[in-house]
């Protein structure tokens, strides 16, 4: 039972610490960052707001007046290091794009975050814009603040169509970023199941990142539909596997209250007197989720015999 072992409270802070909260919050301020950037402001030049509205003629009125094409915004927040043509991959037009490459604009240029045109376009704009950066001979693999590549960005922001032209082009799924993460792990931590779909025949089953986590913990942990955590099973992922908190996907499962994944689970094998680190069984998180909707229905699934 709970009550023999931590508290709930403490044992749910055990929870958010293994599924990587650090790494969570970077992607989130990654987002975040990337998102403030859209406004122009006052004290952008005229070409840098051009290139943020995507207005072709405007940059090259300010080419021909001499404006140097690698022309960097400086000092003004997320926005510092900016290049136009950042800043066109970023909400511009495939046009201004356009324009500005073929001024021999420097097509792998970074902010101050190290963040690529290609990082930019592949999280926020049109799979047009990413294929014109693939086909001038963008770096793939380039890696943007907390070792975030172009594919990894659109795993998380569920961009299904840029992450397919990315894996065309050849990207690596199984690159990770700074918490040793890849793609498919970064899809099922934002939910994104078509993403994940499209990854699934790619992926390592034995990977973990740097809290011990595989991508079948994660999916669980994000609440994936019971037929995607079917489909993981399927391919070979382990369903006892434990991370460095020793949480399984059973636990956490039985954390969510979520009964059909738990069924399903215990349908499949899993063992349900696997223990954590602080000694808890799914059985005791589902006892510490008494009273949320779906728990009592948990509850006798695991209490059930063998």
């Amino acid at each position: 039972m709970p009550n023999q072992h931590q508290s709930p409270f403490i044992a749910r802070v055990v929870l958010v610490v293994a599924i990587g909260a650090a790494a969570i919050l970077g992607l989130q301020q990654f987002v975040a960052s990337s998102q403030a950037s859209a406004t122009t402001s006052d004290s952008l030049h005229p070409i840098h707001e051009a290139a943020l509205r995507g207005d072709a003629q405007a940059i090259r009125e300010e080419l021909a007046r001499g404006t140097p094409v690698d022309l960097r915004i400086h000092q003004i927040g997320r926005r510092t290091g900016m290049t136009p043509l950042i800043c066109a991959a970023f909400s511009g037009t495939p046009q201004a794009v356009r324009v500005l490459l073929d001024a021999q604009a420097r097509i792998d240029a970074r902010d101050i975050d190290r963040r690529t045109p290609l990082i930019y376009a592949a999280g926020w704009n049109t799979p047009e814009v990413v294929d014109l950066l693939i086909t001038e001979g963008a770096q793939l693999e380039a890696k943007g603040r907390g070792g975030y590549t172009a594919l990894m960005i659109a795993a998380a922001r569920g961009r299904t169509d840029t992450m397919r032209l990315l894996l065309e082009a050849g990207a690596d799924p199984r690159n990770t970023n700074d918490w040793d993460q890849s793609a498919i792990m970064i899809a099922a931590m934002s939910g994104n199941t078509d993403g994940l779909r499209l990854l699934l025949d790619k992926a390592d089953p034995t990977a973990r990142d740097r809290e011990g986590r595989t991508t079948l913990l994660h999916a669980v942990a994000a609440g994936a539909p019971t037929d995607l955590i079917a489909e993981l099973l399927d391919h070979g992922f382990d369903i006892d596997a434990q991370d460095d908190a020793g949480l399984s996907a059973l636990m956490l499962a039985a954390d969510r209250a979520d009964h059909e994944t738990v069924a399903l689970l215990l349908a499949r094998g899993a063992d349900p007197a696997l223990t954590d680190a602080n000694g808890w069984t799914a059985l005791d998180w589902a006892q510490s989720r008494r009273g949320q909707a779906g728990s009592d229905e948990v509850i006798r699934l695991l209490e059930a015999p063998a």
